[in-house]
């Protein structure tokens, strides 16, 4: 009977549990939904995108503590109208509570373990599962080993001196190995029908693996990377292997769901990381001058006050006031008292960020002693903590006597002051103290000692290229004394610190270093992070891609190939009447571009300009061909590469008789002669674009159709112009935000004849009479002029020869680059006073501009010929001749405009397949071959980039803009060569066209190989981190493409009417007689009713008809994009952040770039998981995707707009308009695709 009872209780309590269980899962699982991860998502872009425009008016760190480390952040309405944006709308008040980063970061936690513990359920039993947990289990002990052992803590870890060799061999015979593997899984697939996909996966991966491997075997020393990027590759390498034992075992425990677990745990882990930065990381500075050794670190971000008694010859005795403590203590009625303090301290006033000026009788200074008799505090505006610069702080403090309460002195302290060693020294009893406020310090039990710090330029400027510090390490606890070399990316990690090369200054006659140093614990986490995600989402997708290929490839694909299908929209041809028109157009336009490829042979008795464009000339940073400088100068001139004459006639003239004054179009280098030659046709050239009618009303000038005006109209009111420039200089310098569109115009066309000025002095030969009584005045005017203009970094023409150098004295020895108006100088000089030859260099310039002088084109083209075989002759170092001709040959061709216009013309040829069933197949082809034709052009030319910049494709805005349309062009190939509807050549040419149309727009502000900054200048990141983010522009821009084409196919004329909305916009913001409000507010309020228009026509409206199996398509294809563009912007978001951490020591700053991806990730995450939890469809999908172009588009030139920032390119006039202009199209088409009930397959 008991054992009965027993039973039943025990069969009770199990119920009991199971129910209790199941409430518990019931109450949990909203915590579990996609609904809340999507939800989870929106909040965290709009905390970051706030967080991002707050930082225009906040410091970084006040931002960081404000918005993302943080339960609740206060948001004000204010951050939304940054003033770089608004500057007459920044008196917004009030503002709203927002969850801030740690309750987001939170809940997405609490959603992501909820969801895996409800949904993911161990599907692996008996052996498989013992196995899976052993792996499982050893994977995390690797992950924590690559942590915890990544660089040993107690010893010092020289990045600089590490030898990789041997690493860089386990590389290039380590890819055999999943190459060979690649190879078996391919076998087991080859017989398998339906694993087709797998099967040509493995086998070209394989193949992969193995000519890489080869290469790099082959390749030798002249392949391998060097150490500094080996380094960063094996610590990416220890991660992955550790990523992929836990693929292994998630695969034996979840199966086909190992990927998602992988890459949830790697998110979970890089949200750790934050929580372990914000808990142990710490940074400060050490400052350091050649020769001297400091034992202190300083905290930059905060101040404090120090009492120094120096009576003790063998050690100072320092008391400190925390710049908090003195915060608090302002107008507090008691004192600051401490018995380490010989006084008590009352502070009157303290200044965050302040600088000295000179004390005058109206300031309100308190002090009564010491550096306050002669200076006084003035408030400054906090800097953003985003640079290298750092709040000063300053105060008015009382020393009060500890018996009497009487105040001894009162003083101005100042953090600036103490930087230059200006403190105060106060009488107290017998002894002296010093009292200082400065950043705070922190001392170590080690020393550093400065042997030497260089700054390395980039060649004819002052823009670094390098910072490099040797220094000696001595630390007697750790028995350390050695010599050790730091330089940018090339840290020193040394007793859980690392010292990061961050800066380099001139204090007077001394050279200072300043080494960034961070205690990062933990840093290895985001390597581990980044590759375990990679894997698991690379695993994930890839199985669904393969799902699809298979599905694809055995015909089973939903919609593809059904009844009816081909007959709907295709005829029946044959093979000529489909390929031959492709065939043919291909032949027509390859020789189009051929002709503009070729090199310009002019006759014996014309100036041959194209060769004489090919000699080397520094500027900016780098050896080019004069016709780059040339091109260069007339695009931020005039927006154009050439200049264009216009007609002119008397008055009463007959304008239609215009024999033989039509319009002529003058070469750059030829302009170039003209003002190197003292020509009065340059003067009289029209290079100079005004758009603006104040500025043209202040020179007197009538508008004109070309908008462009030479030097000589421009000179007769110059007074006037130089009057209104000085003024809007006056307030850029307090205000810049302040400045006018007219004042910006103006200083905008000051630079422009600043430059021409710059070039021309730069070029033309000083005015010596020898034969003048004079002649002395002349040379120490030219000396002068020539010395002035070296400080303005200008064009540098001839370079050094042996036999030419001159004295031995830094001064004046020429060794360097020259001007050829300072070699001219110089070749007069220095054969008499230092018995030194003459630059022939310069001599065979003076010929070529002499010939030029007197129209001789003969004796020019002799001369540059002689010219460029001295260059043969000499071999001057980094001038090759090759590379130089290339450029030369690149610029005349202008592979990146004129493919554009093929674009455009495939786009067309598409179009009318679609209108024209009959030669839908035949046409099809034809814009396929004429984009395959153009993307070779392409390709050419950005391969013709590397080659010339020796950089990665990706270096700037401009080579962004190229590299994506490039990117797009291959995805609509391979969208075409699978689907051969047509779509794929539409999604190609219009990426491909739009690309290079903002590239084009992009380079009209100089030189397109722009050099790198110091901390930039690394070719592995180049390689890594900048494609792959560039890549998840590209697939998100297409995801987005491929929405606007769904929405449009069901109203054609949705898009016509934005396109012509947009016209009408940018037309009327440059039609300057219109009132400035209206002009802002009117291209947007005109736009409204044209794109609105077309939603009165859906019904009846004419459509786009798709065939069915690509109405079903599009959406797959819109999803799978978003796969591939969440994972390289995931990925290269967070390789970003891994440069950061390599070159000073942050993984993640919030900055605004990295904002700007990290919102791209978060919006492709957001919408894929809507999709997944169902809460959008194909339409919702298509619109979704649509928001993914104005994300991107934020990210790649919204967040230069705020002018902020680590990454900031700086503000770019009319960038912000077009912007908003971009944005609003976007909005409209989704609104558009809300309108209405969603279509409907016709055989659903």
């Amino acid at each position: 009977m008991a054992s009965v009872q027993e039973t039943q209780s025990s069969s009770l309590d199990e119920t009991q549990f199971s129910e209790g269980v199941a409430a518990f899962r019931e109450a949990v699982k909203p915590l579990a939904s996609l609904k809340l991860s999507v939800f989870l998502f929106a909040c965290g872009i709009f905390l970051v995108l706030a967080g991002t425009l707050a930082q225009v008016e906040k410091d970084i760190w006040d931002v960081v503590a404000g918005y993302f480390r943080c339960w609740v952040a206060w948001i004000d309405f204010q951050v939304f109208f940054p003033k770089t944006w608004v500057p007459n709308m920044q008196n917004i008040p009030g503002g709203f509570w927002f969850p801030g980063g740690w309750m987001i970061g939170g809940l997405m936690a609490i959603n992501l373990l909820t969801a895996h513990a409800l949904r993911f359920k161990v599907q692996a039993k008996g052996t498989r599962m013992v196995w899976g947990l052993i792996v499982t289990a050893l994977g995390i002990v690797l992950t924590w080993a690559m942590i915890e052992f990544g660089t040993a803590r107690e010893a010092v870890y020289e990045t600089a001196g590490l030898d990789f060799s041997t690493y860089w061999n386990l590389l290039c015979y380590g890819l055999l190995v999943p190459a060979i593997g690649c190879g078996i899984a391919a076998s087991y697939q080859a017989n398998d029908k339906s694993k087709r996909a797998e099967f040509y996966t493995y086998s070209v991966i394989g193949l992969i693996l193995l000519g890489v491997s080869s290469f790099l075997i082959a390749g030798g020393e002249s392949v391998r990377l060097n150490n500094s990027a080996m380094r960063i590759l094996w610590q990416l390498i220890q991660a992955t292997v550790a990523g992929g034992v836990l693929l292994g075992g998630c695969l034996l425990l979840f199966k086909k769901r190992a990927g998602i677990v992988l890459l949830h745990a790697g998110v979970l882990l890089l949200m750790a990381n934050e929580v372990v930065v914000y808990s142990l990381h710490d940074e400060a500075n050490m400052v350091i001058a050649e020769g001297e050794t400091t034992n202190f670190v300083r905290d930059i971000r905060s101040s404090e006050l120090a009492v120094i008694d120096h009576s003790d010859p063998k050690e100072d005795r320092q008391t400190v006031v925390p710049d908090k403590l003195l915060v608090k203590n302002v107008d507090a009625q008691t004192p600051i008292s401490s018995e380490q303090l010989p006084f008590d301290i009352k502070v009157r006033e303290f200044v965050k960020n302040a600088d000295l000026k000179p004390r005058t009788k109206e300031d309100d200074n308190p002090a009564d002693f010491g550096f306050g008799l002669t200076h006084t505090i003035e408030p400054m505006k906090p800097s953003s903590g985003m640079d290298s610069s750092a709040d000063y702080a300053g105060a008015y403090i009382d020393l009060i006597d500890k018996k009497t309460g009487e105040t001894i002195h009162t003083l101005l302290v100042s953090a600036l002051a103490s930087q230059v060693d200006r403190r105060d020294t106060v009488m107290i009893g017998d002894k002296e103290y010093e009292v200082a406020l400065r950043f705070k310090q922190n001392y170590k039990p080690f020393s550093i000692h400065l042997i030497d710090v260089r700054k390395d330029d980039y060649i004819g400027t002052s823009t670094p290229m390098n910072y490099s510090s040797e220094i000696r390490l001595v630390d007697k606890t750790r028995n350390e004394d050695r010599h050790i070399k730091i330089w940018m990316n090339n840290p020193l990690r040394f007793a859980g610190e690392t010292f990061y090369q961050s800066g380099y200054q001139m204090l007077g006659d001394k050279e200072v270093t300043t080494l960034q140093v961070v205690t990062n614990e933990g840093w290895m986490i985001p390597y581990v992070a980044c590759m375990i995600v990679a894997i698991g989402m690379l695993y994930q997708f890839t199985l669904t891609l393969l799902r699809f290929l298979n599905r694809y490839a055995s015909g089973r694909l939903s919609g593809m190939n059904e009844a009816g299908d081909e007959d709907e929209h295709f005829g029946s041809t044959g093979f000529v009447t489909n390929y031959i028109p492709a065939v043919v157009l291909m032949v027509l336009c390859g020789y189009w571009l051929v002709s503009l490829s070729k090199v310009p042979a002019p006759a014996a008795d014309e100036f041959n300009y194209y060769e004489f464009g090919k000699i080397p000339v520094v500027y900016d940073g780098r050896i080019k061909p004069i016709d780059t400088l040339a091109r260069n100068t007339l695009r931020i001139l005039s927006n154009r590469e050439t200049i264009r004459t216009e007609p002119e006639y008397e008055d009463g003239e007959d304008k239609s008789d215009d024999e033989g004054k039509k319009a002529q179009t003058i070469l750059g280098t030829q302009w170039l002669l003209e003002l190197a030659s003292g020509s009065r046709k340059a003067l009289e050239r029209p290079v100079i674009r005004i758009d603006n009618d104040e500025i043209l009303s202040t020179l007197k000038l009538e508008r004109r159709k070309s908008h462009r005006f030479s030097l000589a109209e421009i000179q007769p009111n110059i007074q006037e112009l130089a009057k209104a420039a000085g003024e809007a200089r006056e307030l850029q310098a307090k205000s810049p935000e302040s400045l006018s569109i007219y004042q910006r115009k103006l200083l905008e066309l000051e630079n422009k004849i600043g430059r021409v000025d710059l070039v021309t002095l730069s070029f033309i030969s000083p005015a010596i009479d020898l034969s003048s009584d004079k002649v002395t005045e002349q040379f120490m005017f030219a000396l002068a002029q020539t010395k002035r203009l070296d400080e303005r970094q200008p064009p540098l023409l001839i370079p050094p020869v042996p036999e030419a150098m001159g004295p031995e004295d830094a001064n004046l020895k020429r060794d360097q680059w020259e001007t050829y108006s300072k070699a001219f100088l110089r070749d007069i000089i220095y054969p008499g006073a230092f018995k030194s030859e003459p630059n022939p260099f310069s001599g065979k310039f003076s010929e070529i501009i002499l010939a030029y002088q007197d129209q001789d084109p003969q004796a020019f083209n002799q001369a540059v010929r002689d010219y460029q075989k001295l260059l043969k002759e000499y071999k001057i170092e980094k001038v090759s001749v090759p590379k130089l001709a290339n450029e030369a040959r690149f610029n005349n061709f202008s592979p990146f405009f004129y493919p554009g216009f093929l674009y455009i013309f495939a786009f067309v040829v598409t179009a009318v397949s679609w209108m024209l069933p009959q030669i839908d197949r035949p046409a099809n082809r034809a814009a396929m071959g004429l984009i395959l034709l153009t993307f070779a052009v392409h390709s050419w030319a950005i391969w013709m980039r590397i080659q010339i910049s020796g950089r990665p494709p990706v270096t700037n805005l401009y080579s962004s803009a190229v590299f994506i349309g490039w990117a797009g062009v291959l995805f609509g190939l391979i969208s075409e060569w699978i689907f051969k509807r047509g779509i794929g050549n539409v999604v190609a040419a219009v990426a491909g066209f739009a690309s290079l149309w903002i590239a084009h727009g992009l380079a009209g502000d100089g030189d397109t190989f722009t050099v790198l900054q110091a901390v930039l200048d690394t070719q592995f990141w180049l390689s890594t981190h900048v494609v792959c983010i560039t890549l998840g522009y590209t697939a998100t821009f297409i995801a987005g493409l491929l929405g606007m084409y769904y929405v449009c196919r069901r109203n054609p004329l949705a898009m016509l009417a934005l396109i012509a909305a947009a016209g009408c916009a940018v037309g009327l913001k440059e039609y300057n007689s219109i009132p400035l409000v209206l002009r802002n507010l009117g291209p947007f309020l005109l736009a409204i009713p044209l794109s609105i228009i077309p939603l009165a026509l859906l019904t009846g409206a004419p459509q786009l008809k798709l065939p069915t199996s690509l109405e079903k398509q599009l959406p797959r294809m819109i999803y799978g994009t978003l796969c591939f563009a969440l994972w390289f912007s995931f990925v290269g978001t967070v390789l970003g952040g891994l440069w950061a951490d390599d070159s000073w020591g942050r993984f993640w700053g919030w900055d605004p770039k990295e904002n700007g991806a990290l919102i791209i990730v978060l919006w492709n995450a957001l919408v894929l998981h809507a999709r997944w939890d169902r809460i959008v469809g194909d339409r919702g999908l298509a619109l979704l995707a649509i928001g993914g172009n104005i994300t991107t588009a934020w990210s790649w030139f919204g967040v230069n707009e705020l002018g902020v920032g680590l990454h900031a390119y700086g503000f770019t006039e009319g960038v912000l308009f077009n912007l908003s202009l971009f944005v609003f199209s976007q909005l409209t088409l989704i609104v558009i695709g809300l309108w209405g009930s969603s279509p409907k397959p016709e055989n659903s």
